[in-house]
Formats: C-alpha cells, structure tokens, sequence
C-alpha cells in the first residue's frame, strides 16, 4: 500500500472512530473491567497514537529536550484528508511495528505518555452545541473503547480512571485544543486547493510551527497556544483576504 493510501485510510477509519464516538457516550459513573498485565499488545501496529500541542510539550518536558526534537525523533506527520489540519503521530518501529517509546514490554514515558494512551481503553470528545448556542459551554465526555488486551479483572468508573491518571485535570486544555481544531480545520479545507503549492507549502511551515513547536517549557503551555493561536489566525485573515481579492 502506498504512503499515500495508508494516510488517507487512517483519515477514514479515524473518521469512523469518532462517530461512534459521539454516538456512544458512557456515564462518568458507569463500571467497566479492565486489569493491564504491561503485555504491550495496546502498543504495536497503531496508527492511531495521535499527539496534540501539550502531548508534544509534556513530552520534550519530561524527556528535557525540546519540543522540535520530539518531533523529529518520535513522530511524523502529515494533513488530514479531510480535516485538513496538520497531524503528528508516534512512530512504530519498522522490524517490530512496536511503538518507540515501548522499552520491553513496557512504556519509556509512563509518566507524562500521550494523553490517548493514558486514557486507554477510555477515548474522548468534546461535545459542543452544534446549534451555535454560546451559552452551552463545551464538555469532555468519554466512551470505552473496544480492547482485547489485559484481563476483565478489577472494576472501575471513568471518574476514577481520570482521577487515577490525572486526566481529570488535563479537560480545560483538551477543550481549548478542539476549539481549535473546530475553528480551523474548516478554514484550512476552504483554502488548501486555492493556494500554489510553494505559498502552501510555507504557510503549512508556519502552522504546524506555532502549533506543534514554538513552546518555552519553562512557560504554561495553554497560555502559549492560546498566544499561538492569535498568530494563525492573523496568516489566515491574510491568506483568506489574498484569494478574496483574487476571485
């Protein structure tokens, strides 16, 4: 299969993935069984351990390197489909299709690993008012995803798997990443087969930077995306005020 088929089923099957999603929301209460044995069978042949900003600024942190060789080292990346949004997935290691981060049979970042797979087998969304009521504040909620690793052993609620995992503390900036997500992915369909390739190419350069990059670790990360957001939206308006003018 072509790296170019690879990418655009991943975009479909993801696509999948969160509709049923949204479809199948579970009560925060609720109970499910679930026990890892650390067999590493949730971190092989995935295409699917999508990093968003504090993902990749957790990361660089924990690993004190910076968040450009994170990137380069442990992921790739390339545009959605669809979404048109800039994507950064983890690396799997060719020979063994494991993730790079698994040492053994257990994960080298444990304490700051992607969000996703702290969740696991939890997945995550952000419902929002599609009606565009801004008074309905958005909200995080969560579904159980299908797994055939560990053992149906001990018994949990989601409340206390995120409390657990401290990702009960991580769904402010989960928000404000899928507002963005929600603002600029239909902006960026709307101008992506409009612009020549070398202006594209440079504005997707910009981009990805200030989304994925331009972090100071010694800094909040959410003020500094909410900062880095302001600038993609400036290169927006001048890209969308340049085809306006040209028709």
């Amino acid at each position: 299969m072509k790296e170019k088929e690879i990418y655009e089923s991943m975009e479909e099957a993801r696509k999948k993935y969160v509709e049923n999603m949204i479809a199948n929301p579970i009560d925060l209460d609720s109970e499910f069984t679930f026990h890892c044995t650390k067999c590493g069978e949730c971190c092989k042949d995935r295409e699917d351990i999508l990093l968003n900003p504090f993902d990749v600024y957790r990361i660089a942190k924990g690993l004190d390197v910076e968040t450009y060789e994170v990137l380069d080292r442990y992921t790739y990346g390339y545009i959605g489909k669809s979404s048109r949004m800039p994507i950064v997935a983890v690396k799997m290691v060719e020979d063994s299709g494991c993730c790079v981060f698994l040492k053994g049979k257990k994960c080298g970042i444990q304490d700051f690993k992607p969000g996703v797979c702290a969740l696991y087998p939890l997945g995550r969304f952000v419902a929002r008012d599609m009606e565009g009521d801004s008074s309905v504040s958005p909200k995080v909620s969560y579904i159980l995803q299908p797994y055939n690793c560990g053992i149906r052993k001990d018994i949990h609620t989601p409340r206390q798997w995120l409390k657990d995992f401290h990702m009960d503390e991580c769904e402010d900036e989960f928000i404000l990443w899928q507002d963005i997500v929600f603002e600029l992915s239909p902006r960026l369909a709307k101008i992506y087969d409009r612009l020549p390739h070398k202006v594209l190419d440079l504005f997707y350069d910009n981009l990805f930077g200030f989304l994925y990059i331009n972090y100071d670790l010694e800094k909040e990360a959410a003020a500094q995306l909410e900062s880095n957001w302001g600038y993609i939206q400036d290169m927006l308006r001048t890209v969308e005020d340049f085809l306006q003018e040209i028709g």
